[in-house]
């Protein structure tokens, strides 16, 4: 979604490369496979805070599930069309 590289492709050590936005199912599984971002959130409220809290922190990739994909929409179309470096 976003890149997590500042100049000259260093990476930036503050951000993380994969996150996981879903069930609290689906986030065991991810954790399994060493995602260290992991968010079960409890709301659509709370996914979106937790997504726009990803992209503060310059996430690679994001991966949601299709039961927070709907209220996380308007939020991944605004950094879509982003540049990033």
């Amino acid at each position: 979604m976003t890149a997590a590289t500042t100049g000259a492709g260093k990476h930036d050590p503050k951000a993380k490369d994969v996150a996981f936005i879903g069930d609290s199912d689906s986030v065991l599984g991810f954790e399994a496979l060493g995602v260290r971002a992991v968010v079960a959130p409890s709301s659509p409220e709370q996914a979106v805070a937790s997504f726009r809290k990803l992209v503060r922190e310059q996430t690679q990739v994001i991966i949601i599930t299709e039961e927070y994909l709907d209220s996380l929409s308007d939020e991944i179309s605004a950094i879509s069309d982003r540049p990033t470096p």
